[in-house]
């Protein structure tokens, strides 16, 4: 038995049309379908009965919307509910409500038409909301291919739960439904299923591609989450100004405010862009700044809520944070907190234990292990990975920079900096990675990564560069 359980995929609004459909089935199966002989009072009016094609009356059509919320049993429901609650919500958060709303509607009766045309048992009633759900996984794919979902497997007495790209889980699911249409297998509407999935990606295809390209981040697009920045919940949520450190110290170039004009960040100690609308109030609240500006900078930034404040500003604000359950970090901007600016090396090559640069004909190794943090974007249509390898120093590799592999006992091998990504990631020794390392490593697309503006990409750089340390406890208080 493979059953998904939940996906890794943050989401930006709250999934109300998916809440309204899941609470909306589950109600009318206890009114019209449970128990047993409720379904069968039900039937007659509200599933949908091939027989009865008649394409001009309004009652068929009624009953095509009427059956995708009905279902057979308590395994139908929960199986087609899990599915929406699982997929359904970063598919409206991607397409919006309304339209969200319509394209579940307009699969499920694709879904149902096609089972109509092609059933040899027209005699048979047909109901549930598995069309419409099929649509969801269409777009689910196209939008998130390489989302991870998690997937409970239960082989007898072997059970282990495993994290797959959304692609292979929703492609075993297509084969399944092929396979059981081809095996002509009785009481599964199969074609409803294969009609709602082709509905949804006709749908989102265009979308993805045509209405709202994702190469370039256009500032209307919803970001998607980097899949590897999760933070600790253990993680404190607040980094106090720390006291002045010995020079002699290895930790001198920590935190050490000068005066009181420092100026404070508060940044968000998480990636999931949720209630940008209530942080964007509290921050106008108490900078005067406007709410949606505030929302639009997190969207380019991914994490920075305000910069550049006076200490008692930013205290108010994250406190107000605090007070409505949104955890943050409040980060002095000072050039402690800053992230080094990465050097772009002549050269650049790398074997399985470590990494060789040349800046101004001087080579430099490190191992694997020191990278503590790898970011890849596209900025001003540039493709670079910064890789981070301490407080101090970062490089930053390019298709301009001269890229090879070490290969042991063959020399060296010219190399692209997709070539490096994928390297890295399979390379790496702790190295936290966003998406665009993975994206850049498969030729996927770059969506909110794409940057047009430089300040943004530094931003979220700082973002990111303070995250990460915080995670990693480099913070002492």
């Amino acid at each position: 038995m493979f059953i998904p359980i939940g996906d890794e995929n943050p989401r930006e609004r709250t999934p109300y049309v998916t809440y309204a459909l899941v609470a909306l089935n589950i109600l009318l199966f206890l009114l019209w379908c449970f128990p047993e002989r409720t379904l069968v009072r039900h039937l007659p009016e509200h599933a949908l009965w091939p027989m009865n094609e008649d394409w001009s009356d309004p009652g068929w059509w009624k009953s095509v919307l009427t059956s995708m919320f009905m279902h057979a049993n308590i395994l139908h429901i929960l199986g087609n509910m899990i599915f929406l609650w699982i997929f359904g919500d970063n598919v409206e958060d991607k397409l919006g409500h309304l339209p969200f709303l319509a394209f579940y509607l307009l699969s499920g009766i694709a879904g149902s038409a096609l089972h109509v045309v092609t059933t040899e048992r027209p005699d048979i009633p047909t109901l549930g909301a598995s069309g419409a759900v099929s649509g969801v996984l269409g777009a689910y794919v196209v939008f998130f291919p390489r989302h991870k979902v998690r997937m409970l497997v239960w082989l007898w007495f072997f059970i282990d739960i495993y994290r797959i790209p959304a692609f292979w889980w929703i492609g075993f699911w297509v084969f399944e439904q092929l396979l059981l249409t081809w095996a002509n297998t009785i009481g599964i509407a199969t074609t409803a299923h294969i009609g709602g999935f082709v509905v949804g990606l006709a749908w989102s295809l265009p979308w993805k591609y045509l209405l709202f390209p994702p190469r370039f981040g256009l500032a209307h697009a919803t970001p998607e989450a980097p899949l590897e920045f999760l933070i600790s919940s253990r993680m404190s949520d607040r980094v106090l100004p720390a006291k002045r450190v010995p020079a002699s110290s290895d930790e001198a170039d920590l935190l050490i405010l000068e005066d009181a004009k420092d100026r404070f960040a508060v940044l968000r100690s998480a990636p999931e862009l949720t209630h940008l609308r209530e942080i964007g109030a509290i921050v106008s609240s108490v900078t005067s700044e406007p709410a949606g500006e505030v929302r639009d900078r997190m969207i380019r930034t991914r994490g920075v809520i305000v910069r550049g404040v006076p200490q008692e500003r930013a205290e108010r604000i994250q406190w107000e944070l605090h007070r409505a359950g949104m955890p943050s970090l409040l980060i002095p901007d000072i050039p402690a907190t800053q992230p080094p600016r990465p050097l772009v090396p002549e050269r650049l090559s790398w074997n399985e234990l470590e990494l060789a640069w040349t800046i101004e004909g001087a080579m430099r190794r490190t191992p694997w292990s020191a990278p503590f943090l790898a970011l890849g974007a596209l900025v001003n249509r540039t493709a670079l990975v910064d890789v981070f390898l301490s407080r101090s120093s970062a490089i930053r590799a390019t298709r301009s920079v001269e890229l090879s592999r070490r290969v042991d006992g063959h020399g060296e091998e010219s190399a692209s900096l997709s070539m490096f990504a994928a390297d890295l990631l399979d390379l790496r020794d702790g190295t936290v990675v966003n998406e665009g390392v993975r994206g850049l490593a498969t030729r996927g697309a770059w969506g909110w990564l794409a940057f047009t503006d430089a300040k943004d990409y530094d931003d979220y750089v700082f973002w990111a560069y303070n995250v990460v340390r915080a995670k990693r406890s480099v913070f002492r208080f």
